[in-house]
């Protein structure tokens, strides 16, 4: 059986003079923010609530979930609102938008709309949906 030891950094300096030391680097993700804007106000925002409490601590902070009792447009200008509240708190930005809302609720028109301006409002013009 063999174990590996680690040695102190300096240690290892003194042990080994000449060596080529190396740091390890950090391997620790960017922070970033999310807001979810649901149409409901209580089963979506109760649903996300619930996962959002199976994240690590300091993730649940980083996710803003709002319910809006809203149709589908009205969905895009809420996120707008609370993305320029944000932005002039100095608070740091959403990277990350979603809007929640039942397709069958809505007529092909509003959706298509809803798809077409939510795009309108992204940096790729990327939109997706399921």
């Amino acid at each position: 059986m063999s174990s590996s030891v680690t040695l102190d950094p300096k240690l290892r300096a003194k042990v080994f003079p000449g060596a080529i030391l190396e740091r390890r680097e950090r391997n620790r993700l960017p922070r970033q923010y999310y807001l979810i804007v649901c149409e409901g106000t209580k089963t979506e925002p109760n649903y996300f609530g619930a996962l959002r409490m199976k994240l690590p601590g300091d993730m649940i902070k980083r996710i803003i979930i709002e319910g809006a009792a809203a149709n589908t447009l009205t969905l895009i200008k809420v996120a707008e609102k609370e993305c320029d509240r944000r932005r002039r708190s100095g608070e740091p930005p959403y990277d990350k938008v979603w809007l929640v809302f039942d397709k069958d609720s809505f007529d092909d028109d509003k959706f298509d709309n809803a798809i077409s301006s939510a795009k309108s409002h992204t940096e790729s013009g990327k939109c997706e949906w399921q």
